[in-house]
């Protein structure tokens, strides 16, 4: 089963990639945000990542990108 990553800038979907079949290895391997091992890397700030172990609903993640904004 393939499933999908879906990416998010301050709560709008920005972009939609398959994700494969494979398991993720991140217990036997680093892992890199904001930079992979190749270049272009990524130039500027990173303030807010998170990683779940299951997939968000469209609603919850604007409902998390609106309770950050409600802390500014």
């Amino acid at each position: 089963m393939v499933g999908f990553k879906i990416f998010y800038i301050d709560g709008q979907q920005t972009g939609k990639a398959a994700s494969g079949n494979r398991k993720n290895s991140a217990k036997n391997d680093s892992r890199r945000i904001g930079a992979g091992r190749i270049p272009p890397h990524w130039q500027g700030l990173i303030d807010d990542v998170r990683i779940y172990n299951r997939a968000l609903s469209e609603e919850q993640v604007k409902a998390l990108c609106d309770l950050e904004k409600s802390k500014e």
